[in-house]
């Protein structure tokens, strides 16, 4: 069945019997792909044959998305770590942002971090503040928002990083010399 550019196939068909006196009918489907287009029809038949139909087309909710993909953990120094990850291979919806759960252990409490990322630009993320000489586990994930809740996708594997175990930044110094000779 074909919508203006969109093509259907039927997948399923029922017959409903109809019951006297009642009106209105309710039908449920299952099994139904995530955030998919559906068109439902519905038409009346009598013994004298099946009446016009009518039909709406209707939009599943979103489902949770695959893991990001590509997640990178690089420490930058003795506080801070970069995070970076690229889009979900099966999305399950229209990806609004990304969640990135940080873990450690510090001073033997378990902290756990959650951070949520809504520019869809950079997919990137760099964590400062963190204690140093600390492993550090980050895992993303993303999630699609609809009127009716937040889907959250499935979390990537977790990645373990340290911070450096001093303040001190690693710099790489070039120096630059410039050889003149002088005519006399």
């Amino acid at each position: 069945v074909e919508i203006g550019d969109q093509q259907f196939d039927v997948i399923e068909t029922r017959l409903v019997p109809a019951i006297d006196g009642i009106d209105d009918y309710t039908m449920s489907f299952d099994n139904l792909t995530a955030f998919t287009l559906y068109r439902v029809e519905v038409s009346a038949e009598t013994r004298i044959g099946e009446g016009p139909r009518v039909s709406d087309l209707v939009n599943t909710d979103p489902d949770g998305a695959s893991p990001p993909t590509n997640v990178v953990v690089e420490t930058i120094n003795s506080t801070a770590i970069w995070v970076s990850w690229g889009y979900p291979e099966i999305p399950r919806g229209n990806i609004t942002g990304y969640t990135v759960f940080t873990d450690a252990v510090v001073n033997g409490q378990m902290n756990v971090t959650l951070e949520r990322v809504n520019d869809m630009s950079g997919q990137m993320q760099v964590f400062g503040g963190l204690d140093q000489f600390t492993n550090y586990t980050f895992q993303v994930a993303a999630f699609a928002v609809t009127p009716e809740q937040i889907h959250f996708g499935q979390p990537s594997e977790p990645i373990m990083r340290q911070t450096d175990e001093d303040g001190k930044a690693t710099f790489a110094v070039c120096l630059t010399v410039c050889y003149c000779s002088f005519d006399e």
